[in-house]
């Protein structure tokens, strides 16, 4: 890796987004949820844009066309396929939608870690150190992946709400309906700029699937 002086430092993402229903419906969890206990994390279609995290890392900007080339090139042999969402759950002081178990959306994930992780060149969020707390295999993954949750620890969700308050959690969660079920189609992935707590700033370049 170069010298800490010779490079700038840039948070991205590659994330799945929602069409405009689903999105719409996301961000008023959210904001439904805000209102009662205020959160670090409110989706809006400004600059905390709803999604599912796929790789999440930081790249010495010099970095940034290979990631580009990489990408362009990986969405060739991909193929559009569905996902589901019927689980919430408190994690990493956040409040999740989880995915369901999906073979298709696991293999995309490996592929792009494997295709990028040389790319970060050791670097990760450090500040998600807080978040992982003793959590060993976490650890070991943000150092060794770049993101605390790869590979076999992926966990494909949508972060809905991060208190304040930490201790809230559970109570923002309550505020969600008992009953969760959505679908997406995924026939694109976004390459994202990462903002704080892991927000969705904005989209920086979509990646379609061949049909």
């Amino acid at each position: 890796m170069n010298n800490a002086l010779d490079f700038v430092l840039v948070p991205r993402n590659i994330v799945i987004s929602f069409d405009e229903k689903l999105t719409s419906q996301l961000i008023k969890y959210s904001q439904e949820i805000n209102k009662l206990i205020p959160s670090k994390v409110v989706l809006n279609k400004t600059d905390q844009l709803p999604h599912m995290s796929i790789y999440s890392t930081n790249y010495p900007e010099y970095n940034l066309r290979k990631v580009n080339k990489r990408l362009t090139d990986f969405v060739k042999s991909q193929r559009p396929f569905k996902v589901t969402f019927s689980s919430k759950v408190v994690d990493m002081k956040t409040i999740f939608i989880n995915a369901d178990p999906n073979k298709k959306l696991q293999n995309l994930h490996n592929i792009l870690v494997d295709q990028l992780n040389d790319l970060r060149e050791g670097l990760y969020d450090k500040k998600e150190l807080y978040f992982i707390g003793d959590h060993k295999e976490r650890r070991i993954s943000l150092v060794r992946y770049g993101m605390w949750a790869a590979k076999e620890l992926y966990i494909p969700h949508i972060s809905i709400s991060r208190p304040l308050d930490s201790n809230k959690c559970y109570q923002a969660l309550e505020i969600l309906p008992k009953k969760i079920f959505f679908q997406s189609r995924v026939d694109q992935i976004n390459l994202v700029e990462r903002g704080h707590d892991g927000a969705c700033k904005n989209v920086i370049s979509t990646y379609k699937f061949k049909r």
